[in-house]
C-alpha cells in the first residue's frame, strides 16, 4: 500500500515532528536505493562524505562526526578498503592508532554519490524555491545542533 499524505488526518499534518518523519523517510528511502545502485550504503557515504572533508581521520574521529557507532563502523571501512575506495596508514605518532583516507575513486564514487542524492532532493523538494531549500536545511539543521547539545 502506498502511503499517501493527502489522507493524513490534519492534527497529523499539522505536527511537526509528524511532517519531518515522513520527508525524512522518503528521502533516506529513495537515497539509500540510490547508493545502492552505486554500491555504497548510507553509512559509506558518510563516511566518504566525512574523509573528503577532513581529509586523514581515525576511525575515533570517524564514528564521531558521522555518529556511526565504533563497533559498527568496522564492516563498512572494511568493505570501503576492499574496494579501495579508501586507505588506511598506521599513525606514526601512536601505532595504536590508523589514519584513514579517501583515495581518487573514492573521490570520484563520491561525486557519482552527490550527484544521485540532488536528484532524489530535487524530486521531493522541487516545488521549493532554492532560497525555501537553504532555510529549509539551516532551520532543521539549528534544532538538530539544540537538540544534540540538550542530550549530551
Amino acid at each position: 500500500m502506498r502511503f499517501r499524505f493527502e489522507i493524513v488526518p490534519e492534527s497529523l499534518r499539522r505536527r511537526l515532528s509528524f511532517v519531518l518523519w515522513r520527508l525524512a523517510t522518503l528521502l533516506r528511502r529513495r537515497g539509500a536505493k540510490r547508493l545502492v545502485k552505486l554500491g555504497i550504503s548510507p553509512q559509506h557515504y558518510a563516511i566518504l562524505c566525512c574523509l573528503e572533508e577532513r581529509g586523514t581521520c581515525c576511525q575515533k574521529a570517524l564514528s564521531e562526526q558521522t555518529g556511526i557507532n565504533r563497533a559498527n563502523l568496522v564492516a563498512p571501512i572494511d568493505a570501503l578498503l576492499e574496494r579501495e575506495l579508501i586507505h588506511r596508514d598506521s599513525d606514526d605518532a601512536d601505532r595504536r592508532r590508523d589514519d584513514i583516507r579517501l583515495t581518487a575513486a573514492g573521490s570520484r564514487l563520491l561525486e557519482r554519490a552527490e550527484r544521485a542524492l540532488n536528484e532524489v532532493e530535487d524530486e521531493l523538494l522541487r516545488d521549493l524555491s532554492a532560497q525555501e531549500r537553504v532555510a529549509l536545511g539551516e532551520l532543521v539543521g539549528r534544532a538538530i545542533a539544540i537538540g544534540c547539545a540538550r542530550d549530551a
